[in-house]
């Protein structure tokens, strides 16, 4: 029962930490958004990471277009319309000139900082 005892105390350390981390996560994601933001850039890249706003669409169904539009059973693969469901299951079929009417589109950024990925040596 030690050896659980000490795992279970290990584990909840861990928790603590990874709380402790997601905070400063969060702060230094400020950080950046609003010095990318401040120099006009939408990329910034170092020897070991990058950082960039990458585009967010989000689509808020218009319901009686939409339902005017759309087949009944157009509707079953769907629990959400993300923008990759839209593009590959209801474009080819209607077209984007017929489905936009049907979508509220607000678009936002996204930050994402990732380390850089290392490219093989040239031979």
């Amino acid at each position: 029962m030690e050896h659980l005892s000490e795992a279970m105390q290990r584990y909840v350390d861990i928790l603590a930490l990874e709380a402790k981390l997601s905070v400063e996560k969060e702060v230094l994601r400020q950080s950046i958004r609003s010095q990318l933001q401040r120099h006009g850039v939408s990329r910034h890249s170092t020897e070991g990471a990058e950082a960039f706003l990458a585009p967010r669409f989000t689509l808020t169904p218009k319901e009686e277009p939409l339902l005017r539009t759309l087949q009944p059973t157009d509707l079953l693969p769907f629990t959400s319309f993300t923008p990759r469901k839209i593009s590959e299951l209801l474009v080819p079929r209607y077209g984007r000139e017929k489905l936009l009417p049907c979508f509220d589109v607000k678009q936002s950024d996204v930050l994402v900082v990732r380390r850089e990925r290392r490219r093989p040596p040239r031979a």
